[in-house]
């Protein structure tokens, strides 16, 4: 069993035999229409429940087929720069404005710009913190005890 972010490479003839792979209706319906044969898979194992990264190479019906080197070079390929085809994370940006309010991000604007309670008033930024820390029920209990 491969561990979470390990890459598993294979040629095809190393996880399917040629008759079950000639009489699988994904060769019959997909590869043979578009004149294609050969396949070498590369696939890393998720790092999160719900992610699957691969890289699937073929090559045209006839070709030569994929031998241990080539399956090395996919590998090494998967493994090393496998990061670039990463979905990227969203960014601090698209989470803030996912889940503050407008005032909430003006006032982290106003906050990360280096302004005091003075300037920006002491409940938008009490209900700022509040809101980031701890959720709505923490600007109620504050707002309650004035």
């Amino acid at each position: 069993m491969a561990f979470s972010g390990a890459v598993v490479t294979e040629v095809r003839r190393e996880f399917a035999e040629d008759r079950g792979w000639y009489a699988a209706p994904y060769v019959e319906h997909y590869l043979r229409p578009s004149d294609l044969d050969e396949s070498m898979d590369s696939c890393r194992w998720p790092e999160r429940l719900g992610t699957v990264q691969g890289i699937g190479l073929f090559r045209v019906r006839g070709g030569r087929p994929f031998d241990a080197a080539d399956r090395e070079l996919l590998h090494l390929f998967h493994a090393e720069c496998g990061s670039l085809l990463r979905p990227s994370l969203p960014t601090e940006k698209v989470v803030l404005e996912d889940t503050l309010t407008p005032r909430e991000r003006q006032t982290l604007q106003l906050l990360l710009r280096g302004l005091g309670d003075k300037d920006i008033g002491d409940q938008s930024r009490s209900a700022l913190l509040a809101r980031l820390l701890g959720g709505e029920e923490c600007v109620l209990r504050s707002r309650s005890r004035q």
